[in-house]
């Protein structure tokens, strides 16, 4: 499956996710919903939640705290979708966190 995003400009990046992020989903998706995914579930449900996110624009405090965590790898970017934040950095998704207030924790 293509991982990618739309720019303002109309051109598309397409996106590479890291090993790290694609374990750090499967980790935080059984904690999130207590269902444990087959390598073939787990990669479609990754491709179709970081196709479907949308980019977050409007930075909140735990956001620019985050951005300063991952300066290091240049301009990041966070997608967010169900519960989810994809970090973005280089045209790869370098890892993904729980963004729900509540569950923040799990993290």
């Amino acid at each position: 499956m293509t991982l990618g995003y739309t720019k303002r400009n109309g051109k598309t990046v397409n996106v590479k996710a890291v090993p790290h992020a694609i374990s750090r989903f499967s980790e935080r998706y059984m904690l999130l919903t207590g269902k444990k995914l087959s390598t073939g579930e787990l990669l479609g449900a990754f491709c179709s939640l970081f196709n479907s996110s949308s980019l977050v624009t409007n930075l909140g405090k735990h956001e620019r705290t985050r951005l300063k965590r991952y300066s290091s790898m240049g301009k990041t970017l966070f997608f967010r979708n169900s519960g989810f934040t994809f970090v973005v950095a280089d045209a790869k998704i370098w890892t993904v966190e729980i963004s729900d207030k509540n569950k923040r924790h799990l993290n």
